[in-house]
């Protein structure tokens, strides 16, 4: 896991290992390069947005109601937009707080913006695809059932059933034999 989240940095890593250029903490987790990409509040919740690309700008700018940014020399090419990243997101979270979440993302995914609504955790937590991927899982205790994060390793064919922590003292015995393997490997001492 930790290999692949390093391998997650690609060109931010490329970045600082070819020039030292490390790239500042933008607020609202927002890319570092590209402007528009990051959280925005809407009028019920949050999105991300990333628009990639200025012919994905092109077609954001159109469906928000603001063909005039096409043309702007402040927002009309990636360059621009990120020399102006505080108009852009200013004036971007301005459109997106004009509509809900679900209707920002009907407009912009058909059109090929990268689009997302930010749910809470409980809607993640009760979605169908926690739910499908067996994500809940249910433990049984003498208090009763407890509800967990499921083990999200899944093999074909296998499956281990999550088991109630134990209770205290119930390996005293085993931890405490002559013939733990802890006390071969450490001595008695």
């Amino acid at each position: 896991m930790y290999d692949i989240m390093v391998s997650q940095m690609n060109y931010l890593a490329a970045a600082w290992l070819n020039s030292g250029e490390s790239p500042a903490r933008q607020p609202g987790s927002a890319h570092p390069y590209i402007v528009p990409a990051q959280l925005f509040r809407t009028k019920d919740g949050h999105l991300c947005l990333f628009v990639s690309h200025d012919t994905f700008w092109k077609k954001f700018a159109e469906e928000v109601g603001k063909p005039e940014w096409v043309s702007d020399p402040k927002f009309a090419t990636m360059a621009a937009r990120r020399d102006n990243r505080h108009l852009v997101v200013r004036t971007v979270q301005e459109a997106l707080l004009t509509d809900t979440t679900e209707s920002w993302i009907s407009r912009l995914q058909p059109i090929g913006v990268v689009v997302s609504g930010v749910e809470t955790l409980e809607h993640a937590l009760e979605s169908e695809q926690t739910l499908a991927r067996q994500m809940i899982a249910s433990i049984s205790t003498a208090a009763g059932d407890l509800r967990t994060v499921g083990n999200p390793i899944k093999f074909s064919g296998t499956g281990v059933a999550p088991e109630a922590p134990p209770k205290l003292g119930e390996h005293n015995d085993e931890l405490l034999s002559e013939d733990t393997a802890a006390q071969r490997i450490w001595g008695n001492g």
